[in-house]
């Protein structure tokens, strides 16, 4: 990274995202709530502060909707109440400025102009379904978020998503494991 960055300091446009970025994100951008999860360090700020320093930047906002997924998954009671509240201003917050930049409703989605956000959202909220069951709530809500909503539901019905989906089962599996052990981290 000392080469891309030779300041010492990422700076992000929408114009320069680029696949990089994309990799980083997905792996470190919810590193807190993987590191809470797993009892793990993940990022070590003194032996690898560029990339503390790059899935903290400004561009990585989105990151904190995963770490409040990744808080409501693996807590219970007040926290998790805190961290479903966190993560529902969020969407309001996104909810709002969707319909600012998409008056008429979401954006047209097809398989050939997935963009960044689009992949984040449903890496984040396409399992919605298994979220719901193994949490007992709505984490994302027709009705609390109707613009996000279609827009996860767009994306989810794209043939390329579906064959690249695991079947429910396995995610309602995936998310049980990881609550699981999380709370039982937590109380040991």
């Amino acid at each position: 990274m000392k080469d891309f960055f030779p300041s010492g300091t990422p700076h992000f446009e929408d114009e320069n995202i680029g696949f990089l970025d994309i990799v980083l994100c997905s792996l470190f951008g919810p590193h807190k709530a993987q590191e809470e999860a797993l009892g793990l360090k993940i990022i070590d700020p003194e032996r690898h502060p560029l990339v503390c320093l790059y899935s903290s930047s400004h561009f990585w906002g989105i990151s904190h909707m995963f770490e409040d997924m990744g808080r409501v998954i693996t807590s219970d009671g007040e926290a998790q109440e805190q961290a479903t509240k966190d993560l529902f201003e969020k969407l309001t917050v996104l909810e709002e400025g969707m319909k600012e930049f998409f008056p008429r409703g979401t954006p047209s989605i097809n398989g050939e102009n997935l963009g960044l956000l689009d992949i984040l959202m449903c890496a984040l909220f396409g399992p919605y379904k298994a979220h719901e069951e193994v949490l007992g709530m709505k984490t994302i809500d027709p009705e609390r978020n109707p613009l996000l909503f279609s827009w996860v539901i767009a994306i989810t019905e794209l043939p390329v998503v579906k064959e690249s989906t695991p079947p429910h089962e396995k995610l309602v599996a995936l998310v049980q494991f990881i609550r699981q052990n999380a709370l039982q981290s937590s109380v040991a």
